[in-house]
């Protein structure tokens, strides 16, 4: 079952795993990873739901999906992307389910394509990160010399998987040794007898545009479905209390949701979120 499908988005291949299969007239969640995440980082979540099939989708760059050959990645392409999946995988309307980065492509999805989305669960992320208009200048001009020297780059190779596993964990220090494991597999590539990082280089460049405050406040504010926040108690909303509230305050039906963990609350502490997702879409709260 966790063997991917491949959803065609205009010129790129989107991976989408079926980790959970429901039966006819339940819930179907589309859950969408984070940043240098996948989408098997779901399948503890969907593990632990009583009800409902489940597709988790792979961004472009990522995972099993094809990358963009050699072309920028975009926020905006991102959600156009998951906004044509979404309409590959067939009738709806669906949950969206995103983490971090995810969570930010799900709610511009609901608000391009309310028709599809019933429900709405954003998981430690409230929307892209952004920036003013000033600061378009120095970003691009940074972007486009850090493409320029990831394009030069050879990819590195490790001599096997143990070894990767150490980089893997040192540098994405806040993930558990759970998430490690679980997220490390999917994302390497065997080459040359060793192996080596599966997402494009080039999906690690600084982005060449960021959206403003108003730019988002303008999407949350069209999503029509009822909406989750889900908050891990260490993760970036609880961080930034602030930031959250004002962009909540652009939701129209929104519920809130406290978790134990941190960024990786749905893989490290998949039981009080999944519990929290079915109280929202199976009886409509959060509690």
């Amino acid at each position: 079952m966790d063997g991917p499908t491949f959803l065609r988005a205009g010129d790129v291949r989107i991976a989408a795993r079926r980790l959970r299969e429901g039966a006819e007239g339940e819930p179907v969640y589309v859950a969408i990873h984070g940043f240098l995440d996948h989408g098997l980082g779901f399948r503890p979540l969907a593990e632990r739901l009583s009800a409902g099939t489940l597709w988790a989708l792979d961004l472009p760059g990522h995972g099993a999906s094809s990358g963009l050959g050699g072309r920028p990645y975009l926020f905006v392409d991102f959600v156009a992307d998951v906004v044509r999946a979404v309409g590959a995988l067939g009738a709806g309307p669906f949950v969206l389910v995103g983490h971090s980065l995810g969570a930010g492509i799900a709610a511009f999805a609901a608000a391009l394509v309310p028709e599809a989305v019933s429900r709405l669960v954003l998981l430690d992320g409230l929307g892209p990160l952004t920036e003013e208009p000033a600061a378009l200048p120095d970003r691009l001009a940074r972007a486009l010399a850090e493409e320029r020297r990831l394009r030069r780059t050879p990819p590195r190779i490790y001599a096997d998987e143990a070894q990767a596993r150490r980089t893997f964990a040192a540098v994405r220090s806040e993930l558990s040794d759970e998430a490690v494991d679980l997220l490390l597999p999917a994302s390497l590539d065997r080459i040359n007898g060793g192996v080596t990082w599966a997402p494009d280089p080039l999906v690690r460049a600084p982005s060449r545009l960021r959206l403003t405050e108003d730019h988002v406040g303008a999407f949350l504010g069209r999503i029509a479905c009822p909406v989750l926040v889900v908050r891990p108690a260490e993760g970036i909303l609880a961080r930034h209390p602030d930031a959250a509230a004002r962009r909540r305050a652009h939701l129209e039906d929104v519920r809130d949701v406290d978790v134990p963990g941190g960024h990786h609350a749905h893989i490290e502490h998949a039981d009080a979120v999944a519990a929290a997702v079915e109280a929202f879409v199976l009886r409509g709260s959060s509690s």
